[in-house]
């Protein structure tokens, strides 16, 4: 069949996790330094009316620069974990 020895089964499932993780650092974007108000509905899936309902909580960290919705990325991460740690998705 082919040139050369054989990949073991072992080895060809290394290969494949290492290609998978190659394409999924490749899809990755770094994020912004401010998400916008588009952006947080973006990332977390929801709707327009959602997305203003929750920049205007006082326990989310939002703010506004020259009347536009800011979210730092690092804070929106931190914010979903204690979400999901208080059983509140």
């Amino acid at each position: 069949m082919g040139e050369g020895p054989e990949m073991t089964l072992e080895e060809t499932k290394e290969r494949i996790e290492e290609q998978e993780e190659e394409e999924q650092e490749e899809r990755e974007l770094p994020l912004p330094c401010l998400l916008t108000a588009k952006d947080v509905q973006d990332i977390l899936g929801i709707g327009e009316r959602a997305t203003y309902l929750l920049l205007n909580q006082k326990d989310f960290p939002s703010f506004k620069i020259s009347g536009e919705w800011r979210v730092r990325p690092e804070l929106l991460v931190e914010w979903c974990d204690a979400q999901i740690e208080r059983g509140e998705q």
